[in-house]
């Protein structure tokens, strides 16, 4: 609401403005994350290396997808949309 309260009527809102909305920022980070808007990327092995059995060998590529990544871990123990701060960076 304070940034509300500090624009004036149909002003909109500036990259500041967005970066102080911490659970809109935090929400918007996990969609992108769950949706990203590229569904890929291609690679090209530097090295000969074995995966799941096969043999790679250097510089053959591969389209790598996106979507596949986004259930090899887990950000948090606990459900992100009951508790949006999970989402926030790590302080060190």
């Amino acid at each position: 609401m304070e940034i509300l309260k500090a624009k004036k009527e149909g002003e909109p809102l500036n990259w500041e403005d967005v970066k102080k909305m911490k659970y809109t920022w935090c929400t918007t980070s996990e969609v992108l994350r769950l949706y990203p808007p590229s569904i890929g990327a291609f690679r090209e092995a530097k090295t000969d290396f074995s995966y799941g059995g096969y043999t790679v060998p250097k510089g053959w590529k591969w389209k790598k997808l996106i979507p596949d990544e986004k259930y090899e871990y887990i950000a948090a123990p606990f459900p992100v949309h009951d508790h949006p701060v999970s989402l926030e960076p790590i302080q060190a």
